[in-house]
């Protein structure tokens, strides 16, 4: 019964994600689904960027983001881009569950990594993938526990195909 041929995880590459991955793969092995893995790469919110950019001029303030990028990269990666070092820990997750494209029981992962509004792109990127189903982690609240943030609330309102929140791993 192909229920979930294809199954949408979206990671934000927080604690959770790990744990949230494991449910993700449990669940292609048992419908033999493809896996797309997907982190987005939350772009500057335009209220925030019209502000900056009106304080120093538009191209002074892109001057300085390129320039912040960059010192970021060498601090953090040196040679190596962002995009490659969550490539590295998307696949990390892949082979910690023994997913790979010649897997049994799993028909392949694809991991993208993508920049821009994080609910937009990931509604969008379920329609262009032909998901059956987002798997998304939620996180710990400070007073109350487990709490679902406002991207998942938005997936939810926004999604055409179920959504699975996991809750945070349980304490030991």
């Amino acid at each position: 019964m192909d229920i979930y041929k294809t199954i949408l995880f979206t990671s934000n590459l927080s604690e959770n994600s790990r744990y949230t991955f494991t449910h993700a793969a449990r669940l292609a092995k048992c419908f033999g689904s493809k896996i797309v893995l997907l982190y987005v790469i939350d772009a500057t919110t335009g209220q925030l960027h019209y502000r900056i950019s009106g304080l120093f001029g538009e191209n002074r303030w892109r001057e300085m983001l390129k320039d912040h990028m960059k010192a970021a990269k060498r601090a953090l990666t040196g040679k190596v881009s962002s995009k490659q070092l969550i490539q590295v820990a998307l696949d990390a997750f892949c082979n910690d569950e023994g997913i790979s494209g010649a897997e049994v029981g799993v028909a392949g992962h694809e991991v993208i990594i993508k920049e821009g509004d994080v609910v937009k792109t990931i509604l969008a990127q379920s329609e262009l993938s032909h998901c059956d189903l987002i798997i998304m982690g939620s996180s710990k609240g400070l007073l109350s526990g487990t709490t679902i943030g406002n991207t998942i609330k938005s997936v939810l309102k926004g999604s055409k195909v179920p959504v699975l929140v996991v809750p945070p791993a349980p304490t030991e």
